[in-house]
């Protein structure tokens, strides 16, 4: 069994798609109009997994209470560079936990919490 896909229901889809494809490096997969209230539009990875986006004008405000999305990374002092020139607000400094992986959090336009993880060279 393989996870494919996650579904996050966003309040402003442009600023969503900008995020998630301007600072996270995702692909335009496929959009689409859902009926007259709601666009989905489908984002892809180099790994293959989607990031479903559903954008609905008649749904309640968004609330990003429990959800996180890790990312792997190679180098964190990289990607801190990058958040910081894409000007994403870090909600948590890069930290060090007990296996010696660094961790470092962000939020996306929704407060959805982005979580980049760097595993110890050694791994």
């Amino acid at each position: 069994m393989n996870i494919n896909f996650m579904t996050l229901h966003v309040g402003d889809l442009a600023a969503s798609e900008k995020f998630y494809t301007e600072v996270l490096g995702l692909k335009e997969l496929r959009r689409f109009n859902a009926g007259p209230t709601t666009e989905i539009l489908f984002l892809v990875g180099e790994n293959g997994f989607e990031l479903e986006l559903v954008a609905s004008s008649d749904a309640e405000p968004v609330k990003a209470s429990g959800v996180s999305m890790g990312i792997y990374v190679e180098s964190m002092a990289t990607v801190l560079a990058h958040l910081e020139a894409c000007g994403v607000k870090i909600e948590h400094e890069p930290m060090t936990v007990g296996n010696g992986s660094q961790l470092l959090f962000v939020k996306d336009p929704d407060g959805f919490e982005v979580e980049f993880v760097a595993e110890p060279a050694n791994k």
